[in-house]
């Protein structure tokens, strides 16, 4: 999941230097903020969704079975 998440980040960060000064630069930073703005939702679930785990069992030993 991690190694995702960096190479995610990573294509993110790329498109941008990339795309400055260049002709189309407007619609690709338009697409870079849509992508970012979907992670940030994304991270805004899990933030909502962690420590919903059932009570008497910490959550990385459901993770671990």
């Amino acid at each position: 999941m991690a190694e995702r998440l960096y190479q995610t980040y990573n294509a993110l960060i790329l498109a941008c230097l990339r795309s400055y000064g260049r002709p189309h630069a407007k619609e690709s930073f338009r697409r870079i903020i849509t992508g970012l703005g979907e992670l940030r939702d994304a991270w805004k679930f899990v933030d909502a969704t962690v420590g919903k785990a059932p009570k008497g069992r910490p959550a990385d030993s459901v993770a671990r079975r």
